[in-house]
């Protein structure tokens, strides 16, 4: 599998032709809703995660605009749509996605990436609440506090990655797919000073010799057993690239949910 937007957002840039084959056809997993342009409706955007039934969380570099700021958005609400959990894109009926009313970022957002100045800016407060026109799901699953993202760190725990982004090189199949990579014990600062996204509100996961996220699951849900119970982690905002290096030394950032809760608590009661 796949995975992170077709906005970059990756630490090093990627080719499509380093994508590589891993991880298991998700098709009708709950967990994972596919954030599409309305003009390209079989195309997924982005990969999403329903934590109300008319709210879903994405990356927010997948609908801001490019080198903007917060709710500088690169699409009007009414161009987005978000799937029902788990279907495929390329069949499932458009009428029964969801619309997009609102889309809610965090104030400290920046969409900024120029490397050669040290500015990698994409990340930080990497997180979109979308307000949907209708209910998509009326699943709801409890959400990692930063104490147990903490543990995850430093146990080096397990987690699993939902999303509909590549499988292949230059190949998409419209299904969602999953994977389970190993949590770093550093989130942002894992990639040094020239990442400026929290660390606190950030954890990484190793890619492997044969699984690694690229284009297309940005916003995709992370998953981990706490305590021995699921629960909603992170989303998938950025990474080196499609396994750049053999060993698997190259992973994932994601950015925490839970830190950001307040923020659509103040917005809007859905």
């Amino acid at each position: 599998m796949c995975a992170v937007a077709a906005v970059v957002a990756f630490v090093l840039p990627a080719t499509s032709s380093q994508a590589v084959s891993g991880g298991d056809n998700a098709l009708g997993d709950t967990r994972v809703v596919a954030l599409i342009v309305r003009q390209n409706p079989r195309m997924p955007r982005c990969s999403a995660v329903v934590i109300k039934p008319k709210v879903v969380v994405t990356a927010a570099h997948c609908v801001a605009a490019e080198n903007g700021k917060a709710n500088a958005l690169e699409f009007t609400p009414a161009q987005l749509a978000v799937s029902k959990p788990g279907v495929s894109i390329n069949t499932d009926a458009i009428t029964t996605r969801a619309r997009v009313l609102q889309v809610i970022m965090p104030s400290g957002y920046v969409n900024s990436w120029n490397p050669a100045v040290g500015d990698m800016s994409a990340q930080q407060d990497d997180i979109a609440f979308i307000i949907l026109d209708r209910a998509i799901s009326n699943l709801s699953f409890p959400i990692a506090n930063i104490d147990e993202i903490a543990q995850l760190k430093a146990l080096q725990k397990p987690i699993t990655h939902l999303g509909y982004g590549l499988q292949s090189a230059n190949m998409l199949d419209g299904s969602p797919h999953s994977l389970r990579l190993i949590a770093n014990t550093k989130g942002a600062s894992r990639y040094g000073i020239y990442n400026h996204a929290s660390e606190v509100n950030t954890l990484s996961t190793h890619d492997t010799a044969t699984e690694s996220l690229c284009a297309g699951d940005s916003g995709g849900p992370w998953f981990a057993t706490i305590d021995g119970v699921e629960k909603l982690v992170a989303i998938s905002t950025g990474g080196d690239g499609c396994l750049d290096t053999p060993s698997g030394a190259s992973g994932i950032l994601g950015t925490a949910i839970s830190p950001y809760l307040d923020l659509l608590a103040k917005i809007t009661k859905r």
